[in-house]
């Protein structure tokens, strides 16, 4: 029979046991408990619940109840079942789920949906084994599409320059081979698409050059020390071109390069799987 102080004994000893799980592997790297890791307070649980502190201080004292959507969020959190907490004897096991999330890396309903979808769980396997996905998930599909997501250096140089740094990296790709592609190359098809001669590092009358303090984040201008009283600006400008915003247009360009043969990769497998 329900009893309402004996619910509220259990959620608190459940609460401490998984958090004493927790503190006794914390040095284990994965720890297989980290999940209990907001079992330390009745305020930490609270925020994994997204309730207020003085609704577990209720439930665990028998003051209050829960709703039966925290009752049955509270088990999902604890790896408890409804039946243990409303008076079951039997202590509950961890969720061989939770453990298996947890060694893995691999969240709890993508494991949940594949033992309850054999035909997901046999593609999910046939796709995460490195034999057949390295072609997919490599260092050119996933760190450097990353390394040029997080690049933001194009995001700090503003048009008339970027339009024309941008067209010159065009016509570097459509004369030069993939395997040539150099920093020192690109800087020579700058140097000639942006002569010296047009430009300027002070406000100018329009038509006369490219304001290269208009089209540049101050803190560019700033760092790399760029002055109408600095003779050295100009080189100091092309070395900074041809090196860091190179890196974020080949970058790209390695992306683009990859993408056609990446799509192909991926259809190739599949029609690979449903051979199988």
């Amino acid at each position: 029979m329900y009893n309402k102080f004996k619910f509220g004994e259990r959620i608190s000893n459940l609460r401490k046991e998984r958090w004493k799980l927790y503190k006794n592997h914390i040095n284990n790297n994965p720890n297989p408990y980290e999940k209990y890791s907001f079992c330390g307070t009745q305020e930490t649980l609270a925020e994994a619940l997204e309730v207020e502190r003085r609704a577990i201080s209720g439930w665990e004292t028998g003051a209050t109840s829960p709703s039966l959507e925290n009752l049955v969020n509270l088990c999902e959190k604890l790896d408890c079942d409804v039946d243990y907490l409303l008076g079951a004897d039997k202590l509950p096991d961890i969720s061989p789920i939770s453990l298996a999330s947890h060694y893995s890396g691999i969240s709890t309903p993508i494991i949940k949906y594949g033992l309850e979808n054999p035909d997901y769980l046999d593609c999910l396997n046939f796709f995460m084994n490195p034999d057949n996905c390295s072609a997919l998930f490599n260092d050119i599909t996933l760190t450097t599409w990353s390394e040029y997501l997080n690049n933001r250096i194009l995001d700090e140089i503003y048009d008339p320059l970027k339009t024309l740094i941008c067209n010159t990296f065009q016509r570097y790709q459509a004369f030069t081979p993939f395997k040539d592609y150099c920093s020192d190359g690109f800087k020579e098809e700058l140097a000639i698409a942006l002569p010296k001669s047009q430009m300027f590092f002070s406000q100018q009358k329009l038509g006369t050059g490219i304001n290269i303090k208009a089209c540049i984040s101050a803190d560019i201008y700033i760092n790399l020390k760029l002055s109408p009283k600095n003779e050295s600006s100009y080189d100091t400008l092309l070395n900074f071109l041809s090196r860091e915003v190179y890196d974020a247009l080949y970058t790209k360009a390695l992306i683009e390069f990859q993408k056609d043969n990446l799509g192909k990769s991926f259809v190739n497998l599949f029609n690979r799987y449903l051979d199988d």
